[in-house]
Formats: structure tokens, sequence, C-alpha cells
């Protein structure tokens, strides 16, 4: 497989971004939960587009273009990233938005003429109608003596989703030296290639992490995603592996595509509050809601009780890998107690089993039968005794902080 890294890209943003745990949230919800903070990539406002530009714009360079076409709409973070991402690049934006819930000039608007885009509005729900404008405007600005490289809704494409095949492999690398194993990754998926490039990238640099798209729109991303993965793989003239259980969706789109869904207000001040970040309430928000939905319908495990010490010893690491905390977050107990338990970290709680006890009473019985004493079947009792130490507390009796209030069961909606 070709590296990635032979592929031509523009360096945009300030990577790696951070990648931590969420401490109070991860011990209310009984989970370990980490976040990769692209937010704070040092572009406009940041976000998971700024990746996917880094490849496009390094081919609309390749190419000669000097002009960039997107579409999406009124409110696009994509459209307004983009914008952003031409100018750094002295290259001229042209954004072509749908004109759907457009009431006053404001939010990423102002933001696309501070860019200095060109924003010209259309009265439809198709993007296809936005395409076949954008190569009627691509074939007046030729006849200028430009020439415009068009980009889809969100960045999508084979080229653009290897953006987070580069991010799987930051977020493999902070994990390692975090001494964490990510199990899953979830995003928000609104287009399909941010979410793609995780599939893609967890099958190259995290191959036991099973990927979990929150749909935002009500499109087929089951379909998508893959596609998507298997055409960027094609890219790096590989493909895309697969295993059974690698990639779910689970949708939660509220009212409509980027219409915020009062019902997740509870959750996204919860995380202002205990963890003091702020996510907007039409993509990553219902992304989050849509992850504690699916927290809070798997079972908490609060312990595990190993059947000996030697398979404790693996089960403590597996925890730790999980981003887990023993014993705030699971508990472990095992039977046995040989030496080496009381030097782990934490210290291992076990049954105290007497072996040289039981040792001396077998040699014994065995040597009076053999002289001829006892032959009737004989029940000896040995003292055991639970060596309490730092892997075993008490479970959990409730969150930290209040639940949120109204929580109403994540479904696929139509998009209005």
């Amino acid at each position: 497989m070709k590296s990635i890294q032979d592929l031509p890209r523009v360096s945009l943003g300030i990577y790696p971004t951070p990648f931590y745990r969420l401490d109070k949230l991860s011990e209310q919800y009984g989970r370990g939960i980490w976040i990769k903070r692209d937010d704070l990539c040092g572009v406009a406002l940041g976000g998971n587009k700024v990746r996917k530009l880094e490849f496009l714009l390094a081919d609309a360079k390749r190419r000669g273009c000097d002009t960039v076409f997107t579409t999406g709409g009124a409110q696009s973070n994509h459209a307004m990233l983009t914008a952003a991402c031409a100018a750094r690049l002295g290259m001229r934006c042209e954004l072509l938005l749908k004109k759907r819930g457009v009431t006053e000039h404001r939010g990423n608007l102002v933001l696309d003429d501070l860019y200095g885009a060109q924003v010209r509005f259309f009265d439809t729900d198709d993007y296809q109608d936005i395409y076949e404008a954008m190569n009627r405007r691509s074939a007046e600005l030729a006849e200028e003596g430009h020439r415009a490289y068009p980009i889809p809704v969100g960045g999508s494409t084979n080229l653009g989703t290897l953006g987070y095949v580069v991010c799987v492999r930051e977020i493999a690398e902070q994990a390692k030296a975090a001494s964490m194993c990510p199990a899953h990754l979830i995003s928000a998926t609104g287009s399909g290639g941010t979410t793609a490039g995780l599939l893609l990238g967890a099958s190259l640099e995290l191959p036991k992490a099973k990927v979990t798209g929150i749909g935002v729109d009500d499109e087929p991303f089951e379909e998508i995603v893959p596609q998507l993965a298997a055409g960027a793989a094609e890219l790096l003239e590989g493909t895309l592996s697969r295993r059974e259980g690698d990639f779910a969706m689970f949708y939660h789109v509220g009212p409509g595509y980027a219409v915020p869904n009062p019902e997740d207000t509870p959750y996204l001040e919860e995380l202002a509050r205990t963890e003091g970040i702020l996510l907007d309430p039409v993509y990553t928000g219902k992304a989050w809601t849509g992850m504690l939905k699916l927290l809070e319908q798997q079972p908490k495990i609060t312990a595990v009780f190993c059947g000996n010490d030697i398979t404790a010893i693996g089960a403590l690491r597996a925890i730790k890998d999980r981003g887990f905390k023993i014993p705030r977050d699971i508990s472990v107990i095992s039977i046995d107690d040989i030496d080496i338990v009381q030097y782990l970290s934490p210290m291992l709680t076990s049954v105290h089993i007497p072996v040289e006890e039981m040792g001396k009473m077998a040699a014994k019985t065995l040597i009076d039968r053999i002289c001829g004493g006892h032959t009737l079947p004989m029940k000896i009792h040995l003292p055991c005794y639970l060596a309490k130490r730092e892997s075993c507390d008490k479970p959990r009796t409730g969150p930290l902080f209040p639940a949120p209030q109204k929580k109403v069961p994540a479904s696929k909606t139509a998009s209005e």
C-alpha cells in the first residue's frame, strides 16, 4: 500500500490536536470517554473539514486551479472553512449555498464575507441543481482565464476522506502514549467523509476499534461510508480490510438536518458545566447526545471476578488499555493471592488460598492411607481469607452530577 505521505497535501491546521479523557463524565457514565479536539486546529473556528481540505486544496493547486467552489447549507461550517483555507492559500472562493432558512445575514454568513468569499444562494433542496450551476460557472470563469476546482458538500470525496485516516494515526500514537487502546471511535456523520476516514484509518492503525457514526442526516450512510472508505483505500493502492461488527450507524437527526434539537440541550449543558466544552447544536452536539444514548443502552459493568491471579493480571491491563480507572470505574478481584499481586499497580484484591497447608494435608492423608490409617472419605476445612487491596472499592451509587432531565428515544427522522 502506498504511504499517505506520498500524496499532495498542504499544511493548514496545527496538528496533532489534543486528545484527552473526560474524567468527570467518564465516571458519571461508567465508561472511559476521550475526546479529540479538532476544533482547536488553529484555522478559523476549527473543525473536521480542515483535514479534508488539506488534501483537496493540494489537489486543486496541483491542477493549477485558482478558484474553489463548494456548497452546503446557508450556515455550513464546511463552506466557511473552505473560504478561510482558500484565503490562506491566496485562492478565490465562491460559495453556492442553499437559501432555505436564511432570514438574516449572521453567523457563518458574516464569516464568509470576512474571508472574502463570493456567496450565491439557490432556492433548491437538490444539490444536483447546485452542481450544475457550478459547471456553468466554471465555464464562465474559464473564458475569463481562471480555472475552478469544485468540492462537493462536506468535502466528502475519496481524496478528502484521507484527512481522517491521518487523524486516526494521530489518535493511535496519542493513545499509546496515554497507555490506552480505543475500543470505539464515534463521530457525527453529515456527509460521510469523516466517518469513512475513521473506518479506513481504524483498519490500518487500530484494527480492534469499532467505528460508529451518529447520523445527523437521513442519508443511507450504511452504504455511503464504506464506499468512500474503499475509494480512499484505492488512492493508497490498497483495499479496505473489513471485519464483522467494525462499523455501525446510529441516527439522531431530531427535527431535521442542520436544525437544533431542543431535547439535546440538557446533554450539551452538562458537557459545558462539567468539562468546560462547547459543542454546536446541529452536528457535534447531536453526535454527543447520540453517543450518550448509546452508552445508556449498554449495561454498566462495575466489577470483574477472575478465576485466578494470572487471568486477573491480564484483566487489569485490558481495563487500563480501554481508558478505565481501577477501582473507580471497575473493581477487580481474583483467587489465589500469589506473591506478585501485591506488587501490581493497583495492588490486586485476591482470595488467599492456603496452598502450602493444602499440600501438607494432602501428603499427610496419603501417608495415613499407605500406613493403613483412614480409608473413608474425609472433608477437610482450611482457612481462606480475602486479601483486600487497592483493586476493589464500593460500586458507584449514582452520578457525580445530575443526569439530564429530558431524554427521548433516538430515532431516524427524515429531514424537512
